[in-house]
């Protein structure tokens, strides 16, 4: 770890200058020649007969010189004066160097841990490893202290380290260590997950100290008191942050006012990537043994390039080419810049584009489930300065037929959509035709029960199974209010299978409950109004539902193709246990694997994928399940499959592992931000914009005459000292 700091201060010794070196140079040529001359002289001594040898010892120390050009002899005295000498000549010339400006006592080391922190250049180095190796040599700048700073009661500069993501983590607090500021940093390791700035701002503000100020008041006996009062934050400091600024959420970031914000830049702008930016496996509604697999594309490189899509099903391989379009951009954006023009008039854009994309669609006839790998290959990836975005993995459930039955008091319009769905069985039954099934025993025949404004509860309970509730809400952990007249849709969410794929925000609700949920109980919301929860979800032990709570034929939501896209993905995600769509199998690294296993499921454990391979590795993590089944593991920080294994009975999703039952998780960055790997020239933030360090140095001068003087004067005392030795000796 000296080697950076050696380097660092050749650097700064060659990068000296002078403001007076003539002056220096003409006192120099006046000054030594005549402190030489001095030793030159010699004393003239003449023969002289005395009587006493009293005045022997005073003849001795005369000191005159009378006679020139005696043998310059080796004298320590003359040495150390010419070093007095030197060093207020050098003074006199004044040098001085320009330094990176550590003016703050308090320093926050924020460090990019994410995805595209793991491009590597063109020197063979990872950002990431070039970010730790200039975050290391900031640590070796800042002061230590020293016996004149310790006199003006300044302390030694302090730095606190945080590596971030999509999560930030604090792995140094404030201190002037050294040896553990290095030792954190070098010890940062890589993530597959998406990258924030936001959460490791929040955790450096909060250990900014409190300002406290002293309060005087005047008591009820009419004395005057005072008393420390805590008031808002001081400043933090110089924040330094490191990353290739791939931040989405950089503009939510408000620094504070006493803060100064440095943007050390990481990468090359002139590399490029192809990565894989979107992915999902569908079966047909109408044939389930039909399988659709997307593949979505995305390059920054400035040409249109081909590249290879391999798709591997166990030992089958097929490959297709896929064209990417090339990067472009518009001359608006200020980032964007026009450089030259082309014989035909155009503009050549230069600087941050946006990428290009390009995608496929492959269909196979696949009726059982299995685990699907996509790989970019072929000569556009040669030079590929990422490679994690390259791979993907999918999980796809088996082919499987429905049965449904719909319960409703008349709904011609519904009954006659889903009769043309292809289910193994469909059924229309009223109410009272229902109760009597489940009181036969026969419901269970049925894999999800569709109520149409009807709900089949006793005593407040619904019976054990799987519905999707039009019209009506679940029996518990919801307290239905008053009616809201004219709703709309507000939000809805973009991850569960049932409502990932729809666009609410036209559809026009006559009116809607106001309804409340209790957050102790097992009820999700999925779709909000602004009346509150439109579309909710419970699950329990043996008992699942999606419910609508407000009435369907009272809205424009019929006429709207959301509406039989919701119904269908619906009937699918409940039949099939949450697995009919890959969304339910898929996460990104960054986020929580939350799912529910069998009751029965014992001795449970996951196996994380192998970072390079992305298969799951031999070893594995023990988990315990909560009464319902539910697991939860995380945040995953890999891509590729993670296998979770168990004892018990199975799902028809789930596969066999020998005597055990496995389920298997499909982790991808598909992330747009994360594959676009051109370093951003600077950070938008909430209120202010910083520049890339390598645009906007932060320097100070160092002078170095005053330790020139203070070094002469040490050395006059050192020559006195021996002066006075030589003498007395």
């Amino acid at each position: 770890m000296q080697e950076p700091s050696l380097a660092l201060s050749l650097s700064r010794l060659l990068a000296l200058t002078w403001l007076t070196p003539g002056l220096a140079a003409l006192t120099a040529a006046i000054a030594v020649p005549s402190l030489i001359i001095l030793y030159f002289l010699k004393l003239r001594r003449r023969p002289l007969e005395i009587s006493s040898t009293l005045l022997w010892r005073k003849a001795i120390e005369d000191l005159q010189a009378n006679a020139p050009f005696q043998k310059l002899r080796k004298n320590i005295l003359l040495l150390l004066q010419l070093l007095v000498l030197a060093g207020l000549l050098f003074a006199l010339a004044q040098p001085q160097f320009s330094d990176d400006a550590q003016v703050d006592d308090r320093h926050v080391i924020l460090i990019d841990r994410s995805a595209s922190m793991l491009s590597e250049d063109g020197s063979g180095t990872s950002r990431l490893d070039a970010a730790k190796e200039e975050a290391i040599a900031l640590v070796d700048s800042l002061s230590e202290g020293n016996f004149f700073s310790r006199l003006a009661d300044k302390q030694p500069q302090e730095a606190m380290v945080i590596a971030f993501d999509a999560t930030a983590e604090v792995l140094s607090t404030f201190t002037s260590d050294k040896a553990q500021l290095r030792r954190v940093i070098e010890s940062i390791q890589p993530t597959h997950a998406s990258s924030g700035l936001k959460q490791a701002m929040d955790l450096a503000q909060a250990h900014a100290p409190i300002r406290r100020m002293q309060d005087t008041f005047v008591n009820e006996a009419g004395q005057t008191q005072t008393q420390s009062v805590e008031t808002l934050r001081a400043g933090i400091g110089t924040v330094h942050i490191f990353s290739d600024g791939r931040l989405p959420d950089a503009t939510e970031v408000l620094a504070g006012v006493e803060d100064e914000l440095i943007y050390h830049d990481q990468g090359d702008d002139t590399q490029t990537n192809i990565g894989i930016v979107a992915l999902r496996a569908e079966r047909g509604y109408e044939d389930p043994t039909r399988l659709s697999i997307f593949v979505g594309l995305q390059s920054n490189a400035s040409i249109e390039r081909t590249v290879d899509v391999q798709i591997r099903i166990d030992d089958n391989i097929r490959i297709y080419p896929v064209t990417v379009q090339a990067a472009g951009g518009s001359f608006d954006d200020p980032v964007v810049r026009a450089e030259g023009i082309e014989d035909d008039g155009t503009e050549v854009a230069t600087g941050p584009l946006t990428p290009g994309t390009g995608g496929t669609q492959i269909d196979f006839s696949m009726p059982e489930a299995a685990l699907v790998e996509i790989r970019l290959i072929g000569d556009a990836m040669e030079n590929d300065a990422l490679a994690v975005d390259d791979r993907g993995w999918l999980v796809v459930p088996p082919a499987r037929r429905l049965s449904v039955v719909l319960v409703t008091p008349g709904n011609p319009f519904l009954r006659q959509w889903l009769s043309t769905l292809s289910f193994e069985r469909f059924a229309t039954m009223s109410l009272d035709e229902y109760e009597e099934a489940i009181a036969a025993g026969e419901a269970g025949a049925f894999d999800v029960a569709i109520l149409d404004r009807v709900l089949p509860a006793s005593d407040g309970v619904l019976p054990p199974g799987r519905y999707l509730m039009l019209g009506v809400t679940p029996p518990t952990g919801v307290t239905v209010g008053d009616t809201k007249q004219g709703v709309q849709f507000v939000d809805w969410s973009r991850q569960h299978a049932a409502t990932a794929s729809l666009a609410l925000d036209t559809i026009q609700i006559v009116a809607s409950p106001i309804v409340e949920v209790d957050p102790a109980s097992g009820v999700a919301v999925l779709a909000r109004t602004d009346a509150g929860p439109a579309i909710l979800e419970l699950i329990e032990p043996e008992l699942r539902a999606i419910s609508v709570v407000f009435d369907p034929l009272q809205s424009t939501w019929p006429f709207d193709v959301s509406f039989p896209v919701f119904v269908a993905s619906a009937i699918n995600d409940l039949g099939n246990e949450g697995v009919a769509s890959t969304l339910a199998r898929q996460l990104a690294p960054g986020e929580v694997l939350n799912d529910r296993l069998p009751p029965d499921a014992n001795q449970v454990s996951i196996v994380p994928p192998d970072r390079q391979t992305g298969a799951p590795t031999g070893s594995s993590q023990r988990l315990e399940p909560a009464g319902d089944g539910r697991i939860i593991f995380g945040p995953v920080d890999r891509t590729g499959i993670y296998k979770v294994r168990w004892d018990g009975s199975a799902t028809a999703s789930d596969f066999s592992d020998g005597a055990r039952i496995a389920r298997f998780y499909a982790a991808n960055l598909l992330n747009p931000a994360e594959s676009d790997i051109t370093p951003a020239p600077q950070l938008t933030l909430a209120s202010d914009i910083v520049r890339a360090q390598g645009t906007t140095r932060q320097e100070v001068t160092r002078r170095l005459w005053p330790w020139l003087v203070l070094a002469a004067l040490a050395i006059v005392m050192l020559e006195w000292w021996v002066y006075n030795r030589k003498v007395h000796v």
